[in-house]
């Protein structure tokens, strides 16, 4: 909960990674992450994982040598386990993907049924068994539409919650969602893989990105929220 990795465009006009310390405004450009994309944090924090170049790859959070994990053709969304196993999207259609964070050959951590069908935006639940994601179909049963839950040893899929948002898992036990603008929290068995009440809003206008079915918002491990308002680009 002390840095925050952020995708921004400095005064030479490229797109690089950066790192900002919650204590101060200043921020630090991370040099060869050029073009990155969908940042995602090692759960030590010592790394910081992204694609770029139709690549995913990582870096070391205080800068370091770029290295390439494996082949992501235009990625959407990635968690990194506890256990070393990184969980991605390598395109906007198909399956998610998993790969060990050292590198190596993908294989496929979820199925579709469809090309038209996109399983996205993937977030490791505490135990590093299962995951949320969000699962999309254009041409598809839209009611399958939504937010779901895999447990990626058995490969069990189960829809978790029919929201147009990706959903984030936040202790003590909340689904975090966004819903016509408004970020809302809703109690969440994480155990079960179940909502338990009503969800209720936490912040206004929150930015969101209706084609891609994120926003700008994120949460620590100690609670914090950071979220940037306005209209998504």
């Amino acid at each position: 909960g002390t840095r925050l990795a952020i995708i921004a465009t400095g005064t030479d006009g490229k797109r690089l990674l950066w790192i900002r310390p919650m204590d101060r405004l200043a921020a630090q450009a991370l040099a060869g992450t050029e073009g990155a994309t969908y940042p995602f944090w090692s759960p030590d924090g010592q790394q910081i994982g992204f694609f770029a170049d139709r690549k995913l790859r990582k870096i070391p959070s205080a800068g370091g040598t770029v290295v390439a994990i494996c082949e992501a053709e235009d990625g959407r969304g990635a968690s990194w386990s506890r256990s070393g196993l990184i969980v991605f999207a390598p395109a906007a259609f198909g399956p998610l993907m998993q790969v060990s964070a050292s590198g190596g050959t993908p294989v496929a951590a979820t199925t579709v049924e469809q090309d038209a069908v996109s399983h996205r935006v993937p977030h490791f639940l505490p135990d590093g068994k299962r995951l949320l994601f969000y699962s999309y179909g254009s041409t598809t049963d839209v009611s399958d539409n939504g937010i779901h839950a895999l447990d990626v040893e058995s490969k069990k899929v189960i829809l978790v919650a029919k929201e147009k948002s990706e959903g984030l898992y936040v202790e003590p036990g909340y689904l975090v969602f966004v819903r016509d603008e408004n970020l809302m929290a809703q109690p969440f068995d994480a155990g079960a893989l179940e909502t338990t009440g009503e969800a209720v809003p936490i912040a206004e206008k929150v930015s969101f990105n209706s084609f891609r079915f994120t926003g700008a918002y994120t949460f620590s491990p100690t609670g914090l929220l950071v979220f940037q308002t306005g209209v998504a680009v």
